[in-house]
């Protein structure tokens, strides 16, 4: 709808004061104003004649309607220096609120009404479009919520068709964000999924090669935005496309890592990938894999992650799944362990570990506890997992073997993995206490002592050897 003109009187003049000023503009002014892009714009909409009621005030500012997805009022400075033009400013009730294609489109009319010598009209200092150019159209939340109170949805069903694509093309100029969503929707509609994967697939490579950094001290940095890809993920995932992301998140999966490795941003945008294989991740389950596959899929990320973004593929192991589909994965776990060398150093026996790890939960949840305690034991020497074994063995009831085991592990580890073998010894302290041999209780909280004085541990120390009725000798 558009606004009430203005009614007030006006002079009609040929060439008001400070009219001739605006002769000595150039197009390269108006570039280095607005833009190419927006110059071009706004020349287009003089040419189409959307330019109306054009008016100059006695101070030489510009003022007229412009019609867009709705009729604005703009108004346009020009600032002189020295006899030459300084520099334009404008203001307007669009959505952009200054420096728009509107604005360009009055100086474009001027322009041409001085190259033609049309006659201008001088406006009047309360002609009201000078106030409404001046209001800001972005409202906060609650301003929002009013408008929409005051019958906004009433309002736009009111308007024509043609009425409404102006305004829509209109926002996507002002909100390249909206232009995507309504592309995105287009192709949807069209059913060109086709498309929109490929848009996915161009964005995460786009994405994860940027480079992601911060200054904490300056606030400057460069972090990518993941908004967009999170939004087209989300718009496959509702349409049904879940083969598309199970692949999609395995390019952005791997391309995620090294960006993240790279980067310097207090976690930014590993938090933002991670938010983004959510949505992968959801759609696992509804995806054409078989059952293995999907708990393969999780695990694998899971294994390969080294910086947790992504977390949310415990979601997928924790769906109800066969004891056939996770036995099938277990054989396969198992089988990759047997190709797996155990290495030397930390880092080899930790990945090994972990595949070990995932390997035994497998065989756990098919049923398998046997087997899962066998590559326990298996596994305890080759990676020093002791800690493991004798955690298991004893929730199994097996306290002698259990013990057997935490002392060998102790003798391997107390020297290389002080935590562990602390850890270890705790437990034997434990096995010793079920027991009520008091005497290896205080021999292993006065050995404890001993290797960290305190004066909490020497309490527990003077405890146990009060109950193996020592206490006397070990204060002397």
């Amino acid at each position: 709808m558009a606004k009430k003109r203005s009614k007030k009187k006006t002079t009609m003049t040929r060439k008001p004061r400070k009219l001739d000023r605006w002769a000595e503009l150039t197009w390269q002014n108006l570039h280095e104003w607005a833009g190419a892009t927006t110059v071009s714009r706004g020349r287009n909409y003089q040419k189409e004649g959307r330019v109306h009621d054009l008016c100059i005030s006695a101070r030489g500012e510009l003022v007229a309607w412009v019609e867009g997805g709705m009729e604005y009022a703009t108004r346009v400075r020009l600032e002189w220096r020295r006899k030459k033009p300084a520099g334009l400013s404008s203001s307007c009730s669009c959505p952009v609120e200054w420096d728009c294609k509107h604005a360009v489109a009055v100086v474009a009319e001027v322009l041409d009404a001085l190259g033609k010598e049309r006659d201008v009209l001088l406006a009047s200092d309360d002609d009201r479009r000078w106030a409404l150019a001046e209001q800001r159209t972005s409202p906060g939340p609650v301003e929002t919520e009013e408008l929409q109170a005051e019958g906004l949805d009433s309002y736009l069903r009111q308007q024509r068709k043609d009425q409404l694509v102006e305004l829509l093309l209109e926002l996507c100029e002002y909100f390249p964000e909206l232009g995507v969503e309504l592309q995105r929707r287009r192709l949807l509609g069209e059913g060109a999924v086709s498309d929109l994967v490929e848009q996915a697939r161009r964005e995460i490579a786009a994405l994860t090669a940027q480079e992601s950094w911060r200054n904490n001290w300056t606030g400057a940095g460069e972090i990518p935005d993941y908004d967009s890809l999170e939004r087209l993920l989300e718009a496959l995932r509702d349409h049904g496309e879940h083969d598309a992301l199970v692949s999609l998140g395995q390019e952005l999966f791997v391309g995620g890592q090294e960006q993240v490795d790279q980067s310097h941003d207090d976690g930014e945008t590993g938090m933002a990938i991670s938010g983004c294989l959510t949505i992968v991740f959801e759609s696992v389950p509804k995806s054409t894999l078989s059952d293995p596959e999907k708990i393969r899929y999780a695990i694998d990320m899971l294994l390969a992650d080294g910086y947790g973004i992504a977390d949310g593929a415990e979601s997928i192991l924790l769906k109800k799944w066969s004891r056939r589909a996770w036995s099938t994965v277990a054989d396969d776990l198992c089988a990759q362990l047997d190709e797996l060398s155990a290495g030397e150093g930390f880092r080899s026996r930790y990945r090994r570990d972990r595949r070990s790890d995932a390997a035994i939960m497998a065989l756990d949840r098919a049923g398998r506890e046997d087997e899962a305690l066998e590559l326990c034991k298996c596994e305890a020497p080759l990676t020093e997992s002791y800690l493991r074994l004798v955690t298991r063995l004893l929730e199994a009831g097996s306290v002698d073997e259990a013990e057997d085991w935490a002392q060998r592990g102790y003798g391997a580890v107390v020297q290389s993995q002080r935590g562990t073998a602390s850890r270890l010894r705790d437990q034997l302290r434990e096995i010793a206490r079920g027991r009520k041999d008091w005497q290896l209780v205080a021999a292993y909280a006065a050995e404890e002592f001993f290797e960290l004085p305190g004066v909490e541990r020497l309490a527990k120390l003077f405890a146990a050897a009060r109950k193996a009725k020592c206490e006397e000798r070990v204060r002397a």
